[in-house]
């Protein structure tokens, strides 16, 4: 069997286009793109529910949802925030109640204070700055609509929120 060399301008263009190909493909990039930490601080909480008792909670509420937002970086994030959210609230056996969240069922507090809340509408992304080095502060209230034949009890659902 007869080995022949590689042409030398095979093997410069080899050589040319490996890095090209790399730098095209992301390999060896160290630029990460910025993110923030969400996490779940509290659960929005209605409590038993009970037959034609409609129940509300504002954002600002002891039971409502609330949600960090840790930007570790040193520099300001925006980031969209994206509710996903369940039309009705279950209960093991089944049984399931409406729950509804308005234009300003949710909140955002740049510095985790109730003071500094903005409201917005959870079911529409919105747009927020978390300054660097900070912990800012998502809030979430809604209704629980049972009707008057409903079951009492306890009921849930799970709401995502993501920073993207």
């Amino acid at each position: 069997m007869r080995h022949e060399r590689e042409p030398s301008v095979y093997r410069w263009l080899r050589s040319a286009l490996l890095p090209l190909m790399l730098v095209l493909c992301g390999a060896g990039s160290s630029r990460r793109a910025p993110s923030l930490q969400v996490s779940q601080v509290q659960d929005l909480t209605f409590g038993n529910v009970l037959a034609g008792v409609v129940t509300t909670i504002q954002l600002t509420d002891a039971s409502a949802g609330q949600y960090t937002l840790t930007n570790g970086t040193g520099k300001p994030i925006q980031a969209q925030l994206i509710f996903v959210l369940p039309p009705t609230l279950t209960t093991a056996g089944g049984a399931s109640v409406p729950v509804t969240f308005g234009p300003v069922s949710a909140g955002f507090s740049p510095d985790g204070s109730l003071a500094t809340v903005v409201p917005f509408d959870p079911s529409v992304p919105f747009t927020v700055t978390v300054d660097r080095k900070t912990t800012a502060r998502v809030f979430l209230g809604g209704t629980l609509q049972p009707g008057s034949s409903q079951s009492p009890g306890s009921y849930s659902a799970t709401i995502v929120l993501t920073a993207n």
